[in-house]
């Protein structure tokens, strides 16, 4: 959780239901994401206490919590010991702690796969467009 000075939080006891929620900076979530969309150009961690159900597209993945759905991660997913899986990861590369229990399938694909998949996106490739832009600089008198 390197960049969680940055990052918009999903506090505990909080809910979001059918949201789409996009950021450029990490998102962190110890409540609850149901039938949502995750969209970062950045890390996305499910604490212990969070939930995320849905879609998930972000540049790395830290589950320590509960996941379901499907998700394509640019770089490394971590699952942590006592986390729950259920659904498909797309990733870069995946590290999995002893104690995390997974159900379906994790892919680990090359950084050209990974980048087609994201890039097929248009919530992402927005995103990324945005990010890459520089404020013009005020102009001189």
């Amino acid at each position: 959780m390197s960049e969680v000075n940055n990052s918009a939080i999903i506090s505990e006891g909080m809910t979001v239901i059918r949201g789409a929620i996009t950021n450029k900076n990490g998102l962190v979530i110890f409540g609850k994401v149901l039938r949502g969309s995750v969209t970062s150009l950045s890390e996305v961690t499910v604490e212990e206490s969070g939930v995320l159900e849905g879609r998930l597209l972000a540049k790395s993945f830290d589950v320590k919590g509960k996941f379901s759905g499907s998700a394509i991660v640019r770089g490394t997913v971590t699952l942590r010991k006592g986390c729950f899986v259920k659904g498909t990861i797309d990733c870069g590369s995946i590290i999995i702690e002893e104690g995390a229990v997974i159900c379906d399938s994790t892919k680990t694909l090359g950084e050209k796969l990974i980048l087609d998949k994201l890039r097929a996106d248009k919530t992402y490739c927005e995103l990324e467009r945005g990010a890459s832009r520089t404020p013009e600089a005020p102009a001189a008198k």
